[in-house]
């Protein structure tokens, strides 16, 4: 791991915070999935407000990670915002009251315009929270899109940590947890864990492990280091569950080693052969 990421830095901005938000752009791979979700479960567990969002729904494929009943894809808006067609100047006054239980909006409009018109009023939401945003695996916060467009503000008035390996990333962040050394946001999460002395647990670590093994071809990719095979030992010894190989036999792969079978099965072996041989003649004496 790239021993000049400033984690004391990322430290010092999420202790006093409460609220945290972690997104994940469109395409998401398992690795970055299975990080995202294992700094969601160890956050969760220092008893901060934590929601995770991706802009892709889950699917199928991401069914055997923990927690992932508990990624959206939308960020929580708070403020109410009421829109209706508007002519300059048309307004004289924008003011409220409260009737028993009842919130009541007033608007007055100027002398000589005529009142507004019901059925040009429609609603919407903004005003997502996040004190501090974890953004995993974009190169950019455009790769956000709807994320980012609609909540543009979110990102300016609140610290953003950009967590990426990828050599296009822009730095976006006002924290960048960035190492090109690697190839697996696993690995980046497990240091990031060990670093800040959060919780890893036995499902945090079956996480990041399967993620480790995605990004590396169950290990067998000529990108596999030694720093992630230390950070498969860390999960391991953390009591990770061994899940097995990622990559499922295919119909068609099945059917063949099936056909195999039967052709095995068939053919005698050489016991069958040197065994002797008894005979049963038909001729009747």
């Amino acid at each position: 791991m790239n021993n000049k990421i400033d984690f004391q830095t990322l430290q010092r901005a999420l202790s006093p915070v409460q609220r945290v938000l972690i997104i994940i752009p469109q395409g998401p791979s398992l690795d970055k999935i299975a990080a995202s979700l294992s700094l969601y479960l160890s956050l969760k567990k220092t008893d901060k407000n934590v929601t995770i969002a991706c802009v892709q729904q889950m699917t199928v494929e991401f069914s055997q990670l923990v927690g992932v009943d508990k990624m959206t894809n939308k960020i929580d808006r708070k403020s109410l915002i009421i829109s209706f067609d508007y002519v300059k100047d048309s307004i004289e006054k924008v003011s409220y009251n409260v009737e028993g239980d009842k919130f009541n909006l007033v608007i007055q409009p100027k002398s000589g315009f005529p009142p507004l018109d019901t059925k040009s009023i429609s609603y919407n939401y903004s005003g997502a929270e996040g004190e501090l945003i974890f953004v995993v695996g974009a190169q950019s916060l455009e790769d956000l899109g709807d994320f980012y467009e609609r909540e543009k503000n979110l990102y300016s008035e609140n610290q953003v940590v950009n967590i990426d390996y990828h050599s296009q990333n822009t730095q976006f962040g006002k924290i960048n947890i960035f190492n090109p050394q690697t190839s697996s946001y696993s690995e980046i999460i497990v240091s990031l864990l060990k670093n800040l002395n959060l919780p890893f647990d036995q499902d945090i670590a079956t996480n990041l492990l399967i993620g480790l093994k995605s990004a590396t071809n169950n290990f067998h990719s000529p990108n596999t280091s030694a720093d992630i095979f230390e950070s498969a030992a860390h999960c391991l010894r953390a009591g990770a569950r061994q899940i097995g190989n990622l990559s499922a036999d295919s119909p068609a792969d099945n059917q063949e080693k099936k056909s195999l079978e039967e052709k095995k099965e068939q053919v005698p072996s050489s016991s069958d052969w040197l065994a002797p041989k008894i005979y049963k003649g038909k001729t009747r004496v």
